[in-house]
């Protein structure tokens, strides 16, 4: 068994936490220590699940936007959307005007729970999303989901600690 250092961080050695390109491993000076229990640890959980990597990694398909950042294919729908759309979202979010009609209504939705409240979280998003559009919970998390993904991705709003704020300036 590997002891862990003194004065070393609760992740240390985590089979979850450990990523050598995050940026707070990065900077860790426990970093090339944590590695080898990490690799150790991650290994004695996929075989305690049943994980074949071989098979998992095949199956692992990513869309990527130029940018790089990975969003779902529903949210790349709504970015393309907007894209050909010359709303403008991002300048009227920061301005405090709601840039969509009726014909996104969802959007416009998300925009006025943004303006009204300065920030969403996914489950107040999706909860409205599912009582105004009278959608199954799923389809109303997904969506929510998809628009916090979408805001985030154009630039119009950020996401902090799990909640979307309009990006002002």
């Amino acid at each position: 068994m590997t002891s862990i250092p003194t004065f070393a961080p609760g992740c240390f050695g985590s089979a979850l936490a450990f990523d050598e390109a995050a940026p707070v491993c990065t900077v860790c000076r426990f970093a090339a220590e944590c590695r080898p229990m990490h690799e150790a640890n991650l290994a004695a959980l996929r075989q305690r699940l049943g994980v074949d990597m071989g098979r998992v990694r095949a199956k692992v398909k990513e869309d990527k936007h130029e940018t790089g950042l990975v969003i779902s294919k529903q949210a790349q729908k709504i970015v393309d959307d907007l894209d050909a759309s010359n709303l403008r979202v991002t300048e009227k979010l920061a301005r405090g005007e709601n840039p969509f009609g009726n014909d996104r209504m969802m959007l416009k939705l998300a925009a006025h729970i943004l303006l009204k409240c300065g920030y969403v979280e996914r489950e107040a998003l999706s909860y409205a999303l599912q009582t105004r559009m009278e959608w199954a919970p799923s389809t109303a998390s997904l969506r929510a989901i998809n628009i916090m993904q979408a805001f985030t991705h154009i630039g119009a709003a950020d996401l902090i600690d799990g909640k979307l704020f309009i990006r002002r300036g």
